[in-house]
């Protein structure tokens, strides 16, 4: 009788630590997924505000611009544009596999069969994650330099030709005086 009660005992807690273990990995999946979710937008709204404003300046400058400084604006910031794109393309689609991966750990029925199994699992993730966030990282600040410094150089075309355009040019006023004369 006292083997039975501990048996139970033991299935008990077992049970609860399965249904604990469940309820982690839910929320780390809402977790990651929340993550990439807010991730995405954020992006998505420093490319809108910068590539916009460039392309603001762009207009208004135009006419001071000369050809060499038009096809230099427009290098600079296709290159800007394009490593950026492609960093987060990239940056996508890794982050995608990891989530499918931690998804399929996560919710494997060998992982949640214990929580000695299921924290296992855990460790692993974050071990992997240590490894790859380096990389992360180097790749990120790689981009990050690529892309502000050509971005900068191609707004600094436009402000520099916009700047000495409206000091080379005369106000309506003064032209109209010098016409009369």
């Amino acid at each position: 009788m006292q083997e039975n009660v501990h048996e139970l005992i033991r299935r008990a807690r077992a049970e609860e630590d399965e249904r604990r273990a469940a309820k982690v990995a839910e929320a780390q999946l809402k977790l990651l997924t929340v993550a990439f979710d807010k991730a995405t937008a954020y992006t998505n709204m420093l490319i809108l505000a910068g590539y916009a404003g460039f392309f603001g300046l762009w207009q208004l400058s135009k006419d001071y611009l000369t050809h060499k400084q038009t096809l230099a604006a427009a290098l600079l910031a296709l290159a800007s544009l394009t490593v950026f794109v492609l960093f987060e393309v990239s940056k996508m689609v890794i982050v995608h596999m990891r989530i499918l991966k931690q998804t399929r750990i996560l919710t494997a029925p060998s992982t949640s069969s214990s929580r000695e199994t299921y924290v296992a699992a855990l460790e692993k993730l974050a071990s992997a994650h240590d490894s790859v966030s380096y990389w992360d990282k180097a790749s990120w600040f790689a981009t990050l330099v690529v892309t502000t410094v050509t971005g900068l150089a191609a707004v600094g075309v436009l402000g520099y030709s916009f700047a000495t355009g409206l000091a080379n040019e005369q106000p309506a006023c003064v032209k109209a005086q010098r016409e009369a004369r």
